[in-house]
């Protein structure tokens, strides 16, 4: 499930606020940095070394890669800025109550240690039983665990292949920062692209099997999106991907109030408030989202039943986004408008949600016209989360995923 970015102009003045000790985000002058009596000393800068002292590497840059003059594809992708808090770890040694595997499938889980000292939820789902054929890489939305794409997952390994999935940091039960349920980065690229060209390093490569197929939810899809136009992952290294209600543009941030809070992110994070939440957002209110569960689907009890698997296991929820976090998706969407003419060139099926309230799907589909060279686009009667469609939705995508045709990069 993605949380909503805005709600209403009545709820302006109450957002939450973030005690002081935990709002030390993005850059700070040199000087307002000395003088916050809140600065953590013990705090060491990104991009540097870590904070279990591991040495951080310098931005991956892929020289060789055949990419049209003024490509922000192979631009090196600068390490993560600014001073980070505390790191916030769930216990590792005590494994989710809401992830269980169905009949037929076995799931291992570990946790990746990142290299500025989070530790990312990762999972193997694999068949008990005869060989694997091919290798697919789910990437979530917003705010959304591993769990929300069970479902579909299962689907794809009862066919007899494997599935990789991860949370995103500061959600699921990978680390947080600043609080416990706040969705916060500071970028896009130098973070979650980061994390995930290291997941696919570390877990997803050693133990690929067949082809590799990427599928990608809202924001994972424009994590995905990132890290192919900033050269993190190679045009070859994905046979296929799968964008659904790929996140391009968000409605509610293409409003008077969204591009307001759009210039206000900046300043927020300007003066140390990055880690603060969005106004008139705040910790994961489930009486709230199921009173208003058409944003995500047209399917109440499928949202009912993720919404039990947060009472099952309270560390799944996440709450709103970050300041800092709205301040990266608009560098995102500018960074958009400079990629080139068929810069991505990954054979792509762009499912879009017909009833989408979420994401601008015009934009997504200008986009794809623009800059994925081999596309199709499939609208569904559904709603922006696709993966709570239910089992003929789950079942009809599914098997658009499982549609391997001899010429297996040629889709039309």
């Amino acid at each position: 499930m993605t949380n909503s970015f805005l709600r209403t102009d009545a709820q302006l003045e109450g957002h939450t606020d973030l005690d002081t000790a935990q709002a030390n985000a993005g850059v700070l002058p040199a000087a307002a940095a000395d003088a916050r009596p809140d600065t953590d000393p013990a705090a060491v800068p990104i991009g540097g070394t870590s904070i279990d002292g591991a040495i951080i590497p310098p931005p991956q840059r892929l020289s060789d890669t055949n990419e049209p003059a003024g490509s922000l594809v192979g631009a090196e992708v600068p390490a993560p800025v600014g001073r980070r808090p505390a790191i916030i770890s769930h216990d590792q040694d005590e494994p989710s109550r809401a992830l269980i595997p169905g009949a037929g499938v076995r799931v291992d889980v570990d946790f990746l240690p990142t290299p500025d000292g989070l530790h990312l939820r990762t999972a193997h789902f694999s068949p008990q039983r005869g060989t694997v054929g091919h290798t697919f890489v789910f990437l979530p939305g917003k705010s959304a665990p591993i769990e929300n794409m069970q479902d579909q997952i299962e689907y794809i390994v009862r066919r007899g292949h494997q599935v990789f999935a991860l949370d995103w940091r500061s959600q699921g039960l990978s680390s947080r920062t600043y609080r416990t349920d706040v969705v916060h980065v500071d970028d896009f690229a130098s973070e979650y692209a980061r994390d995930m060209r290291f997941f696919l390093d570390r877990v997803v490569m050693p133990a690929r099997k067949g082809k590799v197929v990427g599928v990608a939810y809202s924001m994972g899809s424009a994590v995905l999106i990132t890290a192919l136009t900033h050269g993190l992952i190679a045009q070859d290294e994905f046979d296929r991907a799968f964008l659904l209600a790929p996140l391009t543009e968000a409605r509610n941030l293409s409003t008077r109030l969204g591009r307001m809070a759009l210039r206000v992110a900046t300043l927020y994070d300007s003066v140390g408030w990055g880690g603060r939440y969005c106004w008139t957002t705040g910790n994961l209110d489930w009486e709230q989202e199921l009173r208003r569960y058409a944003s995500y689907t047209i399917r109440r009890e499928e949202l009912e039943r993720i919404a039990r698997k947060c009472q099952i296991e309270p560390r799944l929820a996440s709450g709103g986004p970050s300041w800092a976090w709205i301040g990266a998706y608009r560098r995102y969407v500018a960074g958009l408008g400079q990629v080139p003419e068929n810069a991505i060139t990954v054979p792509t099926v762009i499912l879009l949600a017909e009833n989408d309230r979420i994401v601008c799907n015009d934009a997504t589909a200008a986009f794809a016209r623009r800059c994925i060279k081999d596309h199709r686009i499939v609208e569904l009667p559904d709603a922006h989360a696709l993966e709570l469609g239910g089992p003929a939705t789950i079942a009809r995508i599914g098997d658009m995923m499982l549609d391997m045709p001899p010429q297996w990069r040629a889709l039309h």
